[in-house]
């Protein structure tokens, strides 16, 4: 089996996999600045426990078109969206893929992407932050404070920076990730 990739809004081009089951759960590797663009392991890892899973090539940046940073990668998230709704094609094969417009509602509305709005609502069972103890980009004394309010899983990693999703590849980081997954 190999990773499938799709081109999003004619300049986006995504891998990603789908597991063998339908399922509603769904992972955007949405990574920082462009870097290598090779998570094969951690799509199919992530397949295996369920979730249909999509790494973005922002535009501009590896095989993608457009200009990187003519529009803020987050855009490119946003379309990535936006596409999951209408359905999308494997470049390769030519199948359509789509996801239920009902699934996506409610990511529109304001309040789905806030866990702030919802503390008080959430599922502390469900959630495992984990950070940085000398992250410069997203300072832990806030993300630690949700997670108290919350009552949810945090854990800092001495020394460590800001992390990316690579860095579940990590062997201590993965297993803390897929033992909490797996709980």
């Amino acid at each position: 089996m190999y990773a499938l990739r799709t081109r999003i809004k004619k300049d986006i081009v995504c891998e990603f996999l789908l597991p063998k089951k339908k399922t509603s759960k769904v992972i955007i590797l949405a990574g920082g600045a462009p870097g290598y663009p090779e998570r094969t392991e951690l799509l199919f890892s992530l397949a295996k426990k369920g979730y249909a899973v999509f790494n973005p090539r922002y535009r501009g940046s590896w095989e993608s078109g457009g200009s990187f940073l003519k529009v803020s990668p987050h855009k490119d998230i946003l379309d990535i969206v936006d596409v999951l709704q209408s359905g999308f094609t494997d470049i390769v094969s030519g199948v359509l893929y789509a996801i239920s417009k009902k699934d996506w509602k409610k990511l529109f509305n304001g309040r789905f992407y806030n866990p702030v709005a919802y503390s008080s609502k959430l599922d502390a069972k469900k959630i495992f932050l984990i950070h940085g103890e000398n992250d410069r980009i997203v300072s832990v004394d806030p993300v630690a404070l949700f997670a108290t309010s919350v009552g949810c899983r945090i854990e800092i990693l001495k020394g460590r920076e800001h992390l990316s999703i690579s860095d579940i590849a990590d062997p201590a980081i993965g297993r803390k990730v897929f033992r909490f997954l797996n709980s």
